[in-house]
């Protein structure tokens, strides 16, 4: 261990202080016998250690390997807007929000300016490669080209479920300007039912590239009885 460890600061010119460092493994999936060996680094108890991926990859990349029972899965989401408001360097505009919205005051003179940023967000979205290039080059064509790849990778993600993954998650922009918001699968290939689709969804859905919603008939409390995986 302390040879791996003097090699590691050597390489990345780094000092690690115990128990003030953490180390990242970066796209994990792409040698799955690190993610194993990451036990014994946490058993060590020198630094703390990330593991980052494609979610797809990572479930499917673990073929002969022992997953770590010290793992521990975060879910992670983008940035929303007070966390986009930090990465601007602006620490006041939330909690003056905050304060109005409790005490049920109108931003007054203000209102503008918030409702200016507020809108650069939804411009930006909250993916960090996009707020990064907003940043650092203030341009939105910066912000789309960062957006258009991560668009890119997701898609080369949903090829390596099927076919049908990447057709669907190509067509979700299309498919939801439809007044009714639904997917067809006719629309992909004549006489095609849900069925042959479901698989490629459910997948999507569990690696959040995409948000599945599913039509209630009775928005009860037993709402799982109700469910139509049809529609």
């Amino acid at each position: 261990m302390d040879d791996f460890f003097l090699e590691l600061q050597r390489l990345t010119g780094t000092v690690l202080h115990d128990r003030n460092s953490a180390i990242v493994f970066d796209e994990v999936q792409l040698y799955p016998p690190a993610r194993q060996l990451i036990k014994h680094l946490v058993a060590d108890g020198r630094y703390d250690y990330y593991e980052t991926g494609s979610l797809i990859s990572i479930r499917r990349n673990v073929r002969d390997i022992l997953i770590p029972s010290e793992e521990r899965s975060i879910e992670m989401h983008p940035m929303d807007f007070e966390e986009f408001l930090w990465a601007l360097g602006d620490e006041m505009t939330m909690p003056f929000i905050r304060r109005h919205f409790e005490e049920r005051k109108a931003l007054g003179g203000s209102h503008d300016s918030v409702m200016r940023t507020f809108r650069k967000y939804m411009l930006v979205g909250g993916m960090p490669q996009a707020v990064s290039a907003f940043i650092e080059e203030n341009s939105y064509r910066a912000v789309e080209e960062a957006k258009r790849d991560i668009i890119s990778l997701y898609e080369n993600d949903a090829e390596k479920i099927g076919r049908n993954a990447g057709s669907i998650l190509r067509s979700i922009p299309s498919e939801l300007s439809r007044h009714d918001k639904s997917f067809k699968p006719s629309d992909f290939r004549k006489n095609s039912s849900t069925r042959d689709y479901i698989n490629a969804v459910h997948e999507l859905a569990e690696s959040k590239m995409a948000l599945k919603c599913t039509c209630c008939t009775d928005p009860s409390v037993a709402q799982d009885l109700f469910l139509d995986e049809n529609t």
